[in-house]
């Protein structure tokens, strides 16, 4: 990825938050499951000053129709419901700017002053695994010009077939979709600290300093994203059990060696 497309964000102490204040959550429907629910109580705790916008299947799509109705074709045609509501995040900052959070995520303080006193149009996070940004948490002015490229990439990749149910939701609308989006725009974008969200998504007991913790999520995955992520999670010990394997079947190739023709082994050994 191009560096001359990421700003760090000075972090600075300022009266201005240069965001518009309102914080977007969505849902199926208005039935959060319980174990969400900390999510927009300690968002609206938090940020007591934000308005608080939580949208379902059936406002994302009155408000795609009212104001973005050319990806309509798009956006009813893709295959999982995560792909609508991933890309509705895009024209939903794009349109009000503001914070938009996934619901298995709880802010643990109010970090507003990381984008107070900065230039940066859209600020985003990047995770610790693969090196790409993180659509779960975003931030963004409005009418944002960033969000202009993901319509095109987005629209781009709409008939394309990533094979795999995990590839084709993160390439088509997810943090691929993003990360390719920041890497052909041609202004910076704010870059956010590491800490700004949990690492520990795959095991929410555990607890990092960030200004997020993470609640069990993983709404749309699927048996391939369950593989994916745990060869991700486990991947030091895949590693070593690779190694392992390896110089196991170099004894084994020897000893039958050694088994078949050790008329040959005794000659090599009786020249040396």
């Amino acid at each position: 990825m191009s560096q001359r497309n990421i700003s760090e964000i000075n972090i600075v102490e300022a009266n201005k938050c240069n965001i518009p204040k309102i914080i977007h959550q969505m849902w199926k429907d208005n039935n959060v499951p319980e174990h969400w629910l900390e999510s927009p109580k300690e968002w609206k705790r938090l940020f007591p000053d934000f308005a608080h916008m939580f949208w379902t299947d059936v406002t994302m799509r009155e408000f795609m129709v009212q104001h973005y109705n050319w990806f309509l074709p798009i956006y009813d045609g893709y295959k999982y419901p995560i792909q609508r509501s991933d890309s509705f995040r895009c024209f939903m900052l794009h349109f009000y700017g503001g914070i938009y959070s996934d619901l298995d995520i709880v802010p643990t303080s109010n970090f507003t002053y990381l984008f107070e006193n900065t230039n940066a149009e859209v600020y985003l996070p990047m995770t610790q695994n693969i090196l790409s940004f993180t659509n779960c948490l975003m931030m963004s002015q409005k009418k944002a010009r960033f969000w202009e490229t993901t319509f095109k990439v987005m629209k781009e990749r709409a008939n394309k077939n990533y094979w795999l149910t995990h590839f084709q939701i993160i390439f088509s609308t997810g943090p691929q979709m993003l990360t390719k989006s920041v890497e052909i725009y041609n202004q910076p974008i704010g870059l956010l600290p590491r800490n700004i969200i949990s690492q520990n998504m795959t095991n929410p007991e555990i607890k990092d300093n960030t200004y997020t913790k993470a609640l069990y999520g993983r709404s749309w995955h699927r048996w391939d994203s369950t593989i994916i992520t745990g060869i991700y999670v486990n991947r030091n010990l895949i590693y070593k059990g690779l190694f392992m394997l390896l110089i196991y079947w170099i004894y084994l190739f020897k000893f039958i060696n050694m088994c078949i023709f050790p008329s040959q082994n005794m000659d090599i050994n009786l020249n040396i």
